[in-house]
């Protein structure tokens, strides 16, 4: 495994975020497209800034290796996104980072965490199916499957 820090984003953690997204994005089998950089590091930093999301960033030194995004309330223990660089892939950073907002989720009072993923990502499925969350219903709308796990 790889040898982490985790820390809070910051506004300035914007691009860097964006920038991970999009790269570890091509391993999804989206649906839509994700906006440009530019446009998608405005998102993130305005996410940090205002607080509509707890990002927690894993780092190795000074490169970012993942990040995972809670929504506000954190008690709701709604894992928003969680990306890892693919670099990182199979190293141990996506379960570091669940566990770390699990923590941060339970700490608030939430009983459950629970996530969408794409219904073509199947390698965010299984990851998730190996960390036993449950998957749950479908929305059909926009092919996301639900996914919960008990804290």
């Amino acid at each position: 495994m790889t040898r982490l820090t985790l820390r809070r984003a910051v506004p300035l953690d914007g691009e860097v975020i964006a920038r991970l997204e999009l790269r570890s994005a091509r391993y999804e089998s989206r649906t839509y497209a994700l906006p440009p950089l530019r446009d998608l590091a405005v998102i993130w930093h305005g996410r940090i800034k205002k607080p509509t999301h707890a990002v927690i960033l894993a780092c190795s030194g000074e490169a970012l290796c993942g990040f995972a995004a809670l929504e506000y309330p954190l008690h709701d223990g709604h894992l928003a996104a969680l990306y890892v660089d693919p670099d990182y892939f199979r190293c141990g950073v996506g379960r570091v980072l669940t566990a770390a907002a699990a923590e941060a989720a339970r700490r608030e009072g939430a009983e459950t965490l629970h996530l969408e993923v794409e219904m073509r990502n199947f390698g965010a499925q299984h990851f998730y199916r190996a960390l036993h969350f449950k998957p749950g219903s479908v929305q059909s709308a926009d092919y996301l499957l639900n996914f919960t796990k008990e804290l």
